[in-house]
Formats: structure tokens, C-alpha cells, sequence
């Protein structure tokens, strides 16, 4: 079905039970969106339970330097996980007042669940602040300051770099005069202090703190215009290298993999076929997606069989296969 020799398959599977740590990164990210309402999209279910069974059989979970990786669609996703989860909308649960936050679900072909009051807070006229009934404008992330959270747990700091614009507030700020509307009596003056809360309240980031994410080491290859190998910048790092949250493993203490309840689960039947673009260095993204500069650069989803090698350099790029 794959075309992959089964003397390959069967290397590479004792290759996974031999190796004493394994981690499964997957996922192109656009097999990792939900369907609003929290139903994961079949694709990324099958692909996840896959890379899962994967783990499981070889023993690759439950312990530290081992388990899965996923590669979500943006740069705080594991953030928002960890703090707010899945949204579940049932049949007969629909809200009365959706609230969206930095997302275009109707742009990326979702429907939205009821009827509801629709209130978006966002940089841009999306397709879902075309038919939302209020639109609050929001700060770019060089407005402004806070943290995130990457697929890895890492939590890493980002800086002020502009002034707002317009009448544009951070995202902490617009929630809290919301709050002050339905008579909660916030008090924040800083993204700093809901950090610190946070991190009192919720165990995976107990003990950061921005002085913490803040600290900085020596990291090769080193950087700097005078340096031996190019790093990347010409700079050295003054934002601080972050921290990693604690694992599922560390807050729950969970015991060998022999103690508990893990099976293999057959992972759910795909039908037809799912076209992704492949991943370069541009990626179409919300801010991606509103510069003229990046728009020749970006790949759009190809059908037809195109090996990497195929596509070139994109400066000299020929359409490949069919163009959707």
C-alpha cells in the first residue's frame, strides 16, 4: 500500500524497539486543526492514533526523552491547550456569544456552531470579522509583550518592539475591560503579573517567572558578526532561552508502561484522499497572508506524485503536477 519494501518496514521497527529513547515527531499542521466545536478532523485522528500505537507497542511512553512531538499549526498552541483545552460545542449545547480570539475559522472553511453573537478580536478584516456583530481590534505581537508555549513545552518571553497603533489594545488588556463590564474587578497592569498568577495557579508552569525565561546561556554555534560559524543572527540572544513546562510524567508520576492501561487502538478509516502543501521555509499564515512580498514564495497544494528534489529552488520554480 505504501511502497515501502517490507524488509525496510521491518528494519525500522527494530530499530524503534532497540533505541533507548525515541520521540515521533508528527503531523503536517494542517492535519492538526479541529473542527470547531473540538471534533479533531479525521486525518489528524488516524495519524495521531498511529504515531500513538507506534509507542505504545515499541514501549516508547511513559518516561522521560520518549512519546510524541506534535508539530501544531501555531507557535502557542500547546499554550492554549494547556490552559483552555478543546472547546466542546454538543447539538443541543450551542453557545449564545462565541468569543474569537486570533483565528479565522470561517476563512478555513468551518462552520460555526448555532446561531451565536459573534465577537472577534483580531489585526485584520477576516473572513469571520466580516460576519462577526462586534470586532475588537487587537495588538500584533510586536505591539506588545508576553510569553508562549511551542510544541516542546517550551515557554519562551517575546518583547515590545513598536508602539500600538490606533486604537489597538493588547489581548490581557481588552479581556479585562470586558471583565470590569460583567463586574469582575480585574486589576492587571502588566502581562507580567497574569504571568505570575499563572504560574501559582497552574502546575505544569509552577515556579516560572519572566526574570526565568529570561536567562540566557551560552548556545552554539555561537553568534556574532566575528564569530567562526553563522548562527543565524548577528546578535547574541538578550530574550532569554525560555524553560520547559513539566511533562505529563513529571506532574502525574505516572509508573512503567507494564502498570497501566495502554493498548494498541486501531486508528480511524480515512477516506479518499487529503492534499497538503509542502512545508518550505514560508508557510501560508494569518500575517504571512496579508504581505505582496511573500505571496510568489509560498507553495500551494499540488496533485500528482513530486519528490522534493522535483520542485527546485522557488526562484526558478515551474508548476509541478496539477495546481489547485
Amino acid at each position: 500500500m505504501t511502497g515501502v519494501p517490507a524488509a525496510s518496514t521491518r528494519e525500522a521497527a527494530r530499530l524503534l524497539l532497540e533505541a533507548t529513547d525515541v520521540v515521533i515527531l508528527f503531523g503536517n499542521t494542517l492535519t492538526n486543526l479541529l473542527r470547531v466545536g473540538g471534533e479533531t478532523r479525521p486525518e489528524a485522528s488516524a495519524l495521531a492514533q498511529a504515531c500513538a500505537n507506534i509507542v505504545v507497542a515499541s514501549g516508547h511512553v511513559g518516561r522521560a526523552n520518549n512519546g510524541l512531538l506534535p508539530l501544531w499549526p501555531h507557535n502557542n498552541t500547546q499554550g492554549t491547550h494547556d490552559l483552555v483545552g478543546d472547546l466542546q460545542f454538543g447539538p443541543e449545547a450551542a453557545p449564545d456569544v462565541l468569543f474569537v480570539v486570533g483565528t479565522d475559522p470561517i476563512g478555513e472553511g468551518h462552520n460555526l456552531p448555532g446561531s451565536p453573537f459573534i465577537v472577534v478580536q483580531e489585526l485584520f478584516m477576516t473572513e469571520t470579522a466580516r460576519q462577526a456583530d462586534v470586532v475588537l481590534p487587537a495588538l500584533s505581537f510586536a505591539e506588545r509583550d508576553g510569553t508562549y508555549t511551542s510544541g516542546d513545552r517550551r515557554v519562551q518571553r517575546f518583547y515590545r518592539a513598536l508602539p500600538p497603533m490606533g486604537d489597538g489594545k493588547a489581548d490581557w488588556e481588552i479581556a479585562q475591560d470586558i471583565a470590569w463590564r460583567l463586574g469582575l474587578k480585574w486589576d492587571y497592569q502588566t502581562a507580567e503579573e497574569i504571568f505570575a498568577e499563572l504560574a501559582a495557579q497552574q502546575p505544569r508552569y509552577a515556579g516560572l517567572t519572566y526574570a526565568a525565561l529570561a536567562q540566557t546561556l551560552d548556545e552554539w554555534p555561537p553568534v556574532g558578526d566575528n564569530d567562526l560559524y553563522f548562527g543565524g543572527t548577528a546578535y547574541d540572544n538578550r530574550g532569554g532561552i525560555g524553560a520547559q513546562t513539566k511533562s505529563d510524567v513529571e506532574l502525574q508520576q505516572l509508573g512503567p508502561v507494564s502498570d497501566r492501561a495502554l493498548k494498541w487502538i486501531d486508528a480511524p478509516p480515512i477516506e479518499g484522499r487529503t492534499l497538503l502543501p509542502p512545508r518550505r521555509l514560508y508557510h501560508r499564515g494569518t500575517l504571512i497572508a496579508q504581505s505582496t512580498v511573500f505571496q510568489p514564495r509560498l507553495i500551494e497544494p499540488l496533485l500528482g506524485p513530486v519528490s522534493p528534489g522535483e520542485l527546485g529552488p522557488v526562484s526558478d520554480r515551474a508548476p509541478v503536477g496539477k495546481r489547485l
